[in-house]
């Protein structure tokens, strides 16, 4: 099950890591975002935001649950 804010973008690999770290054993997660630094400036679909670090953000925005919790 997971939380998240609706005006966060996710990563393309964002479930396949999620699953990844479940099948580890790890029963909860939270994943911090990052934010993409208002100096770029991207085309609409442009795959650079994608590659784009981003600035850390203090937040806690996702929240991963096991569905049996």
């Amino acid at each position: 099950m997971i939380f998240i804010n609706a005006d966060i973008s996710l990563q393309p690999a964002f479930y396949r890591s999620v699953r990844e770290l479940l099948c580890q054993g790890y029963d909860a997660l939270v994943i911090n975002r990052r934010t993409i630094s208002p100096d770029h400036t991207f085309p609409t679909g442009s795959a650079l935001v994608e590659a784009e670090y981003g600035i850390s953000h203090p937040g806690y925005d996702c929240f991963v649950f096991r569905k049996a919790l």
